[in-house]
């Protein structure tokens, strides 16, 4: 296992410090399943002093914030509303079956 700290990171920077350290963690340690590697990369991050987070908060710091999209997506009713069968629309023949 790689000792924890030094940032040399290439690729997505994020806005969260911890996910740019565990990027790094998981270049420095393959092989290593996902789920192994976090709870790893977990531990070396608490241990870790704020002098060596500092890098990586930068990162994250410097990350560009990504605009949120509005909920207000409008979809077109139209086509759904007029795909429902209305109500009463049986044949009378259906409706007025025998019963034995």
């Amino acid at each position: 296992m790689v000792p924890c700290g030094g940032a040399k990171t290439k690729g997505k920077v994020t806005r969260n410090a911890f996910f740019n350290f565990l990027r790094e963690f998981r270049r420095n340690n393959p092989g290593k399943s996902i789920t192994e590697t976090a709870k790893l990369a977990g531990a070396c991050w608490r241990k870790m002093s704020p002098v060596d987070k500092e890098p990586f908060c930068k990162m994250a710091a410097s990350a560009p914030k990504m605009a949120r999209r509005s909920k207000s997506r409008s979809r077109s009713k139209s086509s759904h509303c007029k795909s429902k069968r209305k109500r009463g629309s049986r044949s009378k023949s259906r409706r007025t079956g025998c019963k034995l």
